[in-house]
């Protein structure tokens, strides 16, 4: 079937496995797609500013200034997150999680959810984006963005591991150049 009429989400423990950047076949989005996944998350967010993991605030701003490799750190390190985790924490996580599959092209905007959400990808989003703003409804919205990137209540299917994979994003053989990556 084709994979782009349906959402083929991926799981945070994925998404931490594309930032470890590990040899024998864990590593499905090459360090260049992820450095501009991290760029398409940070340039398409709402979100304001992030949680730390050592408890301080970074502004949006401040870190779509950074380089890609610094970028590519930062976020990767926000996709571990602190030990403990509050609940902001968990939801930033999830949400990261919710925002590389939709910039890898695996998680399409108009993609209906019902779990314990009804709306569209972009609805939740949006909701995600709020929730973190204002500091309100952090476990409901960690638990919408969960289900999503658990394929729970979304039409999803396994993508082929190949090239539909990511339809914004070449495989990892033989990339050298991010310029030859788009996000849409």
């Amino acid at each position: 079937e084709d994979c782009a009429r349906f959402a083929c989400p991926h799981t945070i423990g994925f998404w931490r496995q594309q930032c470890a950047q590990r040899s024998g076949g864990s590593t499905k989005v090459c360090k260049a797609g992820m450095d501009l996944l991290w760029r398409g998350v940070i340039t398409k967010t709402g979100v304001i500013q992030w949680k730390k993991n050592d408890g301080s605030y970074e502004t949006t701003a401040a870190l779509a200034a950074l380089s890609n490799a610094n970028l590519f750190s930062r976020l990767c390190s926000q996709l571990e997150g602190p030990r403990p985790m509050t609940s902001r924490d968990m939801c930033e996580i999830q949400y990261l999680g919710l925002m590389l599959n939709v910039c890898s092209g695996a998680l399409p905007l108009n993609i209906p959810i019902t779990n314990t959400f009804n709306g569209t990808v972009a609805e939740a989003i949006a909701g995600i984006e709020n929730a973190l703003n204002t500091n309100t409804n952090l476990d409901y919205w960690k638990t919408v963005a969960d289900n999503v990137n658990n394929r729970i209540g979304v039409n999803a299917q396994d993508c082929p591991e190949s090239d539909d994979l990511f339809r914004n994003l070449p495989g990892c053989v033989g990339v050298n150049a991010a310029a030859d990556l788009k996000i849409s």
